[in-house]
């Protein structure tokens, strides 16, 4: 789960475009789980935060989740039953440090009326630890949905969950 912020007050500064590796920056220097950060938000009901970006079953029953973007529970558009999207990718490309961040892609809303695209870019961090990378499919006992991609990391039976920290910059 990730907690999404509205930094549109920094857009044309300086800042904007080192704000991701800033902020992740940041994030590693503390101990904080992202559940904690979120609830810590969402409970004092912080107009800071926009929504909540996870995943969540697809609508269509595929078996594959899908990308969520959830602003219902918010201060900004708390109580309005439509703002959400549920969203397919339609394309990505490489970040510019492919090792270390995670892709940039364009989503596409399949439920919901918050927006009716979504686009991920400036990522910092996010690939998983080499722990999970390449393991053949047939040692998988399930699959580590690590980004809106649906990049498929496959982990070893009974293996412990994984929380990948990443900064990222989200817009419709």
């Amino acid at each position: 789960m990730a907690l999404l912020f509205n930094i549109a007050c920094i857009a044309n500064t300086d800042l904007f475009q080192f704000v991701t590796e800033l902020t992740l920056d940041e994030w590693e220097r503390t101990d904080v789980t992202a559940l904690q950060l979120i609830d810590s938000y969402i409970s004092r009901n912080s107009s800071a935060a926009l929504g909540v970006h996870e995943f969540v079953p697809n609508p269509a029953g595929s078996g594959v989740p899908l990308p969520q973007f959830d602003f219902r529970m918010t201060s900004v558009l708390g109580g309005n039953p439509k703002a959400f999207i549920i969203a397919v990718k339609i394309g990505d490309i490489l970040a510019p440090s492919p090792s270390t961040d995670v892709d940039w892609v364009e989503l596409k809303g399949v439920q919901g009326e918050l927006a009716t695209t979504v686009i991920r870019i400036n990522t910092a961090g996010g690939q998983p630890p080499a722990s999970v990378r390449d393991i053949p499919l047939q040692e998988a006992l399930w699959g580590f949905r690590l980004d809106e991609s649906l990049t498929v990391m496959q982990c070893k039976p009974g293996s412990p969950d994984i929380s990948v920290k990443y900064s990222a910059a989200y817009g419709k």
